[in-house]
């Protein structure tokens, strides 16, 4: 018998089920729990059970993820990792990845139907986050609704206003939209539809201290350079590895100068123009993926990640035009 479905309505049954199931050493996928894992699960599932902040979840990933590098044959520790990254945004390609990885290390799961249903609901997701863009907050999903994770400490006040959203907020409406039951993969659904309307601000309701607050929340469309790619909620060590041409990764946050300089100059003669042929260009923003700058070292936005057949060989580390161009140049010579 197997922790399946994690989600607001059966998180708290299925995690006390999980405990027995441990504490009376029963199987799972047809196999005990590893020893040298068992740590990290025991503890990542109370991190779940007890999350009453978004760092909590946070938790719990850093210890499904260490129990996978430790056991990474031992199936259910990649479907325990793939949904704690399916409560993170920004992570939806990365879930997917792990339940795939369970699947394939459990070709006769029981649950094999039900797991590719959440696969695909997941895959549906990702394929329609086109223009959801929350510049400089990030989401996670708890048991009872949807919480700041994140915001960029360089994100503006609304007027007289002050910071219009805090880590920890519990977002219950959008635009007069009663969220507060939704999941993580609906709630940007509704931001994704509500970016297409730039002209109107977005309202949003929180829930801070036990109070209610009607704030407004900054929006826009995606508009960076358009040889850029953005890497939205796909997975950016695949795309590291499967990209055959050379590859430059832009590490930016929002409301960060620096940043924009890169993608300020709309000559003909910009550095992403002149050597898009050659070089594949990837933004990565750190504000809506938090879980990079662990990943891949990022101290400071912007940072630029140069890579060749797979491989980091050189970084930028702020704002060099000059720079960039000569080692863009080393890059394809």
């Amino acid at each position: 018998m197997m922790l399946r479905n994690l989600n607001r309505k059966s998180f708290a049954d299925l995690i006390v089920l999980f405990i027995f199931l441990f504490s009376t050493n029963r199987l799972l996928a047809q196999q005990e729990i590893p020893e040298n894992i068992k740590d990290q699960i025991l503890k990542g599932t109370e991190a779940l059970e007890s999350a009453k902040v978004p760092q909590d979840i946070e938790n719990a990933y850093n210890l499904f993820n260490q129990a996978a590098e430790i056991a990474p044959l031992y199936p259910d520790v990649h479907y325990f990792l793939g949904k704690t990254l399916s409560l993170m945004q920004g992570n939806t390609e990365r879930a997917i990845q792990e339940m795939k990885i369970y699947l394939e290390l459990y070709p006769d799961a029981p649950d094999r139907e039900q797991v590719n249903i959440e696969i695909k609901e997941l895959e549906s997701s990702a394929i329609f986050k086109k223009n959801s863009y929350l510049m400089g907050i990030s989401l996670v999903e708890l048991s009872d609704g949807i919480y700041v994770h994140r915001v960029s400490p360089n994100y503006p006040p609304f007027g007289r206003r002050g910071v219009p959203i805090k880590t920890g907020d519990k977002i219950v409406k959008i635009n007069g939209i009663d969220v507060s039951e939704y999941s993580l993969q609906e709630i940007m659904s509704v931001f994704e539809a509500d970016s297409l309307e730039i002209e109107k601000p977005r309202k949003i309701v929180v829930i801070r201290g036990g109070q209610e607050y009607s704030l407004d929340m900054y929006k826009r469309k995606k508009d960076f350079d358009p040889v850029i790619k953005d890497l939205g909620e796909e997975d950016l060590a695949v795309i590291i590895v499967n990209t055959k041409k050379p590859l430059v990764v832009f590490f930016i946050s929002d409301w960060c100068n620096e940043c924009q300089n890169y993608f300020n100059d709309r000559s003909i003669d910009r550095p992403t123009y002149k050597y898009n042929k050659d070089i594949e260009f990837i933004y990565a923003n750190i504000d809506e993926r938090s879980s990079l700058t662990k990943e891949y070292g990022i101290e400071k936005s912007p940072t630029l990640h140069f890579y060749k057949n797979g491989k980091l060989v050189d970084k930028i580390i702020g704002y060099d035009n000059d720079l960039f161009m000569e080692k863009a140049d080393n890059l394809i010579n």
